[in-house]
């Protein structure tokens, strides 16, 4: 699956080497590296082992949020200028391009 980021930052808590790296907690970081491995290892968004959209909730901007522990989540978004469809819905084993847009706090 191809992955691009908002910031650099993002970026880099995904790649993070140190699981003490960032401001993120440390539990919070590896649960968003082992999203990053599997939608790294995914061939598309259908075979993504976590963090799959959950297409009555996937709002109009194509964005969802994916948990990961202590009340964080990352938001992220079908990244296609024309999402592949099949019967009038998103067809998940076509969407090979996601984009990590943001990290939600357990306060936001």
């Amino acid at each position: 699956m191809e992955i691009s980021f908002a910031t650099e930052a993002l970026k880099e808590a995904c790649l993070a080497r140190n699981p003490n790296a960032g401001d993120l907690p440390r539990g919070v970081l590896h649960a968003l590296q082992v999203l990053y491995n599997a939608m790294r290892n995914a061939e598309h968004l259908g075979e993504l082992p976590i963090g799959q959209p959950n297409p009555a909730e996937l709002d109009d901007g194509l964005e969802w949020r994916a948990d990961l522990a202590d009340g964080y989540g990352v938001i992220l978004r079908i990244h296609h200028a024309n999402p592949p469809l099949k019967n009038d819905e998103i067809d998940f084993m076509r969407v090979y391009r996601v984009h990590v847009r943001a990290i939600e706090t357990p306060d936001a």
